[in-house]
């Protein structure tokens, strides 16, 4: 069964995603191409460039080569933030969605508005290939330090109110790193791959959770009424009952 989340990413892709933005008068998405990512392995890792905790790519391989990575950049109000990264291998429309997952969440069930998902703590994402990522977790305390302070200082030349970007290769790498602001910053972001009409993979998309759909404000909502009653129950069995003190001896009598 899709969930409304998968709907919305074949929405923004077909045009429509403006249904299911909660102010149509003051947001809109706009399309933003960013670089063509090396993918030589074509095995895919999306992690924090800046604070890697994430080395192990996807299960599902694609053909080696280049493709182009494409950010939608939510602007709302005066804000603009990164709401999907997208590595797109065709231009077909993707009409289906399935988590993306590494080896060492391939078995983790999830509910149809639960996710797998990287960890952010620099408020930056981005996609690489395997053998960058094996290549930065080789390297030395002032290696990293210059490969930090070089991704680093294109974020601050590329930065405009409140997102930035860069395209950037580690020194011996054969492929670049897409770096991007993170939607609202830190967090846990989980990424799909998309296929087409004809069942073939066509991209791959990251949900920085820019877009809070309904579904999921009544799931929000019905945990924090589940948490209520169950603080309501616990309450009620430490509440003491009519018997409560009894044979309890008041302190001025003990001995």
């Amino acid at each position: 069964m899709k969930c409304k989340r998968e709907e919305m990413f074949a929405a923004l892709r077909a045009g429509t995603i403006e249904n299911y933005m909660r102010e149509k008068e003051n947001e809109r998405i706009v399309e933003q191409k960013l670089c063509l990512i090396k993918l030589p392995t074509g095995k895919i890792v999306a992690n924090d460039p800046l604070m890697i905790y994430e080395y192990e790519p996807y299960l599902i391989t694609v053909a080696p080569g280049e493709y182009p990575v494409y950010l939608y950049i939510h602007h709302i109000k005066t804000d603009k933030r990164v709401a999907f990264a997208e590595i797109r291998f065709t231009d077909s429309l993707p009409v289906r969605f399935e988590l993306a997952r590494t080896e060492a969440d391939k078995d983790v069930v999830c509910s149809p508005n639960e996710y797998v998902w990287y960890g952010v703590d620099s408020g930056t994402g981005g996609f690489m290939d395997e053998s960058v990522v094996q290549l930065l977790k080789e390297l030395d305390s002032d290696q990293n330090m210059e490969y930090f302070d070089a991704v680093d200082d294109l974020l601050e030349e590329s930065y405009v109110h409140t997102y930035s970007t860069a395209n950037f290769t580690p020194k011996g790498a054969g492929a670049n790193v897409a770096v991007f602001s993170s939607g609202y910053g830190d967090g846990v972001y989980g990424s799909y791959w998309g296929y087409d009409e004809s069942g073939e993979l066509c991209c791959l998309l990251t949900d920085f959770q820019t877009i809070f759909i309904q579904e999921e404000e009544a799931a929000a909502e019905q945990e924090k009424v589940q948490q209520s009653d169950c603080q309501k129950q616990e309450r009620a069995e430490q509440e003491p009952t009519e018997d409560w003190g009894k044979n309890m001896i008041p302190v001025s009598a003990r001995v």
